[in-house]
């Protein structure tokens, strides 16, 4: 501050300063803002587009159904059970065991794995109100002989018609049958 005081432009630069600041705010007040532009509205006729009237397709009728399924393995009961459907969905069922093969031993303390499984997958086609049903059954097995160490599987793919309370059976090869019967 000292310094500013013996430099005389130092010193103008601080009474100019000190003589803004002594303005009273309340004339700083007094000087009223801009006011803001005046915006002007006009009421302009609502047009409405001509809106062309869309057909809706109907919407299709529920269908709830449910068949008992019964599959075979020569004749032995694979798996057997009500699937319910509805419209285009289908029911499935997969089953799956994974296990050693005890009658199969291949080395000291191992044994070869044996598979035992069902998938099985019913639709309902829905063309022409029609009563026809896609089956789609797959059954794997172990192989017969130890020295395979595999499995075997066979199935098939078959459409039926089944009308309301009626039973089908559906053969395939190696004794894979499936039973399918349409409940009311």
């Amino acid at each position: 501050m000292l310094n500013a005081l013996r430099n005389p432009q130092s010193l103008l630069k601080l009474s100019a300063l000190a003589a803004v600041l002594a303005v009273p705010a309340s004339a700083q007040d007094q000087a009223s803002p801009p006011s803001p532009p005046s915006v002007q509205t006009a009421d302009a006729p609502l047009t409405t587009r001509s809106s062309r009237s869309r057909t809706q397709p109907a919407m299709p009728e529920v269908r709830m159904e449910t068949v008992f399924v019964r599959v075979l393995g020569g004749d032995k009961t694979l798996w057997s059970g009500d699937l319910s459907m509805a419209n285009y969905r289908g029911a499935n069922v997969t089953l799956n065991v994974q296990d050693v093969d005890p009658r199969c031993p291949i080395e000291d303390r191992n044994y070869a794995m044996r598979r035992n499984g069902v998938q099985l997958r019913v639709n309902p086609i829905r063309q022409q109100f029609s009563d026809r049903y896609r089956i789609n059954v797959t059954w794997t097995r172990p192989s017969k002989d130890c020295a395979e160490q595999g499995s075997r599987s066979i199935g098939f793919e078959l459409q039926v018609d089944l009308a309301a309370g009626e039973t089908k059976t559906l053969e395939g090869d190696g004794g894979l049958s499936v039973e399918v019967t349409r409940k009311e």
